[in-house]
Parts: C-alpha cells; structure tokens; sequence
C-alpha cells in the first residue's frame, strides 16, 4: 500500500471512528474531534465525494462496456433488438439517451449533437442493453 494510501486509510479510519463514537456528539463537536487528530474535514469530504463520483462513472462506463459487448453479440446473431432505433429521429435519439444517462450523464464528455444519427443509435442500443440488464430482463445473448 503507498504512502497516499495508508493516508488515506487512516483519514477514513478516523472519520468512521469518530462518527461511530459520536452518538451523543453534535456534528461541529465531530468536526472539532477530527480537527484536533489533524484532519482537514472539508478536503477529506470532498475527496470522498469525488472518489464516490468516480466510482459511479467507473461503473457505470464498465455497464456500458458489457452492454456494447451484448449488443455486438446480438449484431451478429441478427437480434431484433438492434437497428430497433433507425427509423427514430436525432431528436427521439438524444431524448432516449438523455432519460437512460440520468442526472450524471455519463456522456457529459461527449458532444452528442455533433454525432451521427447512426452513432447515437448505436449508444442508444449500448444504453438500452444495459438498462434491460439492470432491470433483470434476460436476453438471449449469453
């Protein structure tokens, strides 16, 4: 484990340790206590919100790695699920993609407006897969 690891480490371990023990405490008692051990609240909470924005991003581009696998599968068996979304317009297209990305879109890093209709379906298709595996629909791809 390197040095910003088991610094890291032990920041968490206080944190816990503190709100584990601050049953009777008041949140700026907590902050006070974990202050004093040497611990800079505000940065730790915003690292903390950044690891967990990262890990969600993390899972859910892996999600839609898995999902574009599927669907390549399903393109070679000929699925009807594929080409499901060529008679859509962009507009129908970007509002499908929009709904299924949710608040913390994870194409926030790409242009959708300067893609092609033919790519953003091919998205479409990658965020409907994964959207169907996440809510337990089976499909015939495995």
């Amino acid at each position: 484990m390197g040095i910003d690891k088991e610094k890291h480490m032990k920041i968490l371990d206080s944190l816990t340790d503190a709100i584990g023990a601050s049953e009777d405490q008041s949140p700026e008692e907590i902050k006070a206590e974990l202050e004093s051990q040497g611990i800079d609240v505000n940065a730790a909470l915003a690292r903390l919100k950044k690891a967990r924005f990262s890990i969600a991003m993390e899972a859910k581009r892996s999600a839609l790695d898995l999902a574009r696998e599927k669907r390549l599968k399903l393109v070679e068996r000929g699925h009807e699920f594929i080409g499901k979304f060529s008679d859509w317009t962009r507009e129908q297209i970007l509002a499908r993609i929009k709904e299924l990305s949710g608040p913390e879109a994870g194409f926030a890093h790409r242009d959708l407006e300067a893609m092609g209709t033919e790519e953003m379906a091919s998205i479409l298709e990658d965020l409907e897969m994964a959207h169907r595996s996440a809510m337990g629909k089976g499909n015939d791809c495995d």
